[in-house]
């Protein structure tokens, strides 16, 4: 790396000690996040051997421990177990079979058994329920350390695989129905699949892989177009011109049952020379119609996953998020990596040096369920991975004991790695189109909103409360006497007219609202006035056009709504960008040292560094969902950007970087404030608002 260049790996990954009742170190236990909690249930006690049905809760912002007590008039926990599965489904943790210890045994030393029961933990009441369950040629066998998998979108529990008391791989599968806990289906499977070698997950309805009809886990599809209600010209208030919406807006209508929704598996085995599997099947059809499909040979990336010891899988967006123990003879460390659904394409997650050292033992995805009581939160987690352990031990003794610790808790933000769940679609596209053409309607509105170049935009008061609280606040404080009321808006009239097309629809949608200015303007505002749809709605569409040529005001604009993720993956494309070109240039002088020197014969010869001169084959994409743009080129047949060239024109000694600054020291000149904090400018060409006391003045006058 170069002088001046800083790794920024460790930015993405906090480390936080954890107090009050930690949990001893435990093997087999289970660990699920909701909301702000993390739940920690049963195990098996590395001092004494001893199984327990303890229950520990961790509080994600003061990173607390509790062990949680259940009253005496309350239902008693399941019986001790480790090596147990724990879903969560609809404000429950589901937890199933395991390891424990025979309680109808009369011998003195009790023996151990395979369990196949069902325990429901409600995590509002805190509460255990035993749910009664029929035995069936459906039924499964009893058995430890297997797979399992909610599919909440068909309310079904899927078991897979795991071992019985011989320690020999249970072939089968078996579907849960969790609205009437009736074992529904049971098949064999031919091959091994356990919690040492296997992770398991299944896209949801709503997810991003499940509706890409290029991913290999996409149902069927048929496209059916609505017409546009929206027909004016692209200045008009309410034209959308592009209806392919990064927010779920798209036209095309998915053909899906319940039996469409497939389950993947990933195994790895032969740790030695590491063999890899991915398949697909679907187990809510019927046993000669579910399809095992392998995806193995499809896979690829700039490197693979390691063979990980007892991985865990999780659902992300459209990422398979992959984690597990790495252990060589000459290495040993926690590894977390990302498979894009979309084209099957692996990433490794760089956490830096957080998991260079120490045991970290166990990664846990916060689920996007809420819940009351001890989860009680807004999903602010939704996009953070926890990793348990403890950063003073060491990885292979523990490893060897099977142990997780509980001591420290690394937090590390998936989204600054273009990993992140989308904002979800709050209305149907033809909901979105109608609330354009309202907006384009003079009639429908009573208030007219002047910008700051003196053009006006009539609007519809009601709905600017509605969906604008600031707005809602300051009519309620001002005295109206007739129908001609003019509101001040000190913002530009795209940006303003971007605007008001997000209050019309909820979505950002138009090709106008995903202009780069525009966006970060919009971001901007959904900052200062607190709104948090369009502010999520923004930061994703940042993050789809985030390139080289937009990574300096992307930064900017991050940096000035406190948005650490989106700032971090745009610091990253700068650095790495700027880095690569110090790398061609000095092959380039290396090559036309040679050409001097007379090592390349022949007068008529073109030198080999001005045949290659910016064909862009030495760059590398930097990972971006849903971005096909090279963000190290702007388009133009792989030729670097003008941004490009300036970063790597720069000193490279003389630059540092600071998240609380915004740009880099040698580069852009950071937004300028007022006092009070109200922007005065986003970047050296924007067009500027005026400053007033706090906030911008939105006045109404008469």
């Amino acid at each position: 790396m170069s002088s001046g260049v800083q790794s920024i790996a460790d930015l993405t990954t906090e480390t936080n000690p954890t107090s009050g009742d930690i949990p001893p170190p435990l093997v087999g236990a289970s660990t699920i996040v909701v909301g702000n909690a993390m739940y920690v249930f049963g195990g098996r006690l590395v001092s004494s051997r001893q199984m327990t049905n303890h229950l520990y809760i961790l509080n994600l912002t003061t990173f607390v421990w509790k062990r949680h007590v259940a009253s005496p008039d309350c239902t008693p926990p399941p019986q001790p177990r480790y090596f147990h599965s724990a879903n969560t489904y609809k404000n429950h943790m589901v937890v199933f079979g395991g390891m424990s210890h025979n309680n109808n045994s009369q011998q003195e030393q009790q023996e151990l058994c395979a369990l196949d029961d069902i325990c429901l933990l409600n995590l509002q009441t805190m509460t255990w329920t035993y749910p009664e369950i029929g035995l069936g040629k459906s039924s499964p066998q009893p058995r430890y350390a297997h797979l399992a998998v909610i599919n909440a979108a068909q309310d079904k529990l899927v078991v897979m695989g795991g071992q019985d008391m011989t320690n020999q791989y249970i072939k089968e599968m078996n579907v849960l129905d969790l609205k009437t806990f009736v074992w529904v289906q049971g098949y064999p499977l031919d091959g091994q699949y356990g919690a040492y070698r296997s992770v398991a997950c299944s896209p949801k309805l709503n997810d991003p892989s499940f509706k890409n009809n290029n991913s290999p886990f996409a149902p069927p599809s048929t496209a059916s177009t609505s017409p546009s209600l929206a027909s004016a010209s692209s200045s008009s208030p309410g034209t959308n011109n592009n209806n392919n919406d990064n927010n779920t807006t798209s036209s095309t209508t998915m053909v899906t049952t319940e039996q469409d929704i497939p389950i993947c598996v990933y195994s790895n085995y032969n740790f030695a020379d590491v063999a890899r599997d991915l398949q697909t099947f679907y187990p809510l059809r019927p046993a000669p119609q579910q399809q095992f499909r392998d995806h193995s040979a499809e896979m690829s990336g700039a490197s693979l996953p390691p063979g990980l010891r007892f991985p865990m899988g999780h659902l992300l967006g459209h990422h398979m998020i992959l984690t597990g123990t790495y252990l060589t003879p000459t290495h040993r460390s926690f590894h977390i990596w990302a498979l894009n659904l979309a084209n099957l394409v692996w990433m490794r997650i760089d956490t830096g040096a957080t998991f260079a050292s120490g045991s970290w033992n166990r990664g846990v995805l916060a689920s996007d369920e809420e819940v009351g009581g001890e989860g009680e939160n807004n999903n602010k987690n939704s996009n953070k991975f926890y990793v348990l352990g403890h950063r003073d031990r060491d990885l292979l003794d523990d490893y060897n004991r099977r142990q997780v610790n509980f001591d420290h808790i690394a937090i590390v933000d998936m989204e600054a790695f273009g990993i992140y769940l989308h904002p979800p679609s709050t209305c149907a596209p033809i909901a979105q189109e109608l609330g354009l053409s309202m907006l384009n309607e003079p009639s429908m509105s009573d208030i007219e909103l002047v910008t700051f170049d003196k053009k006006s935009i009539p609007a519809n008061s009601s709905i600017l409360s509605q969906r604008w609280p600031y707005f809602s606040d300051l009519i309620k404080t001002t005295a109206t006497t007739n129908n001609n009321n003019i509101l001040s808006f000190p913002e530009n009239y795209p940006v303003a007219l971007a605007f008001l097309q997000y209050i019309y629809t909820d979505h950002l949608m138009t090709a106008q609202q995903h202009q780069p200015y525009i966006l970060s303007r919009l971001l901007v505002l959904a900052d200062m006035y607190s709104m948090p749809r369009l502010s999520q709605l923004a930061t994703h569409a940042l993050h789809q056009i985030l390139t080289i040529s937009t990574a300096s005001m992307v930064y900017e604009t991050a940096a000035l709504t406190c948005r650490t993720a989106l700032q971090i993956r745009a610091l990253r494309v700068m650095i790495n960008a700027k880095k690569m070109l110090q790398q061609q240039q000095q092959m380039m002088q290396q090559q036309q040292q040679h050409y001097q020197d007379g090592i390349m014969d022949g007068e008529n010869r073109r030198p080999s560094y001005e045949q290659h001169e910016y064909t862009g084959s030495n760059f590398q994409r930097i990972p971006s969902q849903d971005s096909s743009e090279d963000p190290f080129t702007n388009g133009n047949n792989g030729v670097p950007s003008p941004t490009l060239r300036k970063l790597a024109t720069s000193k490279s000694s003389n630059t540092t970087y600071d998240l609380k600054s915004s740009s880099m020291n040698n580069n852009a000149p950071m937004p300028r404030m007022s006092k009070s904090g109200s922007i005065t400018a986003l970047h050296e060409n924007a067009p500027t608002s005026p400053t007033t006391k706090e906030r911008p003045n939105f006045g109404i006058r008469f």
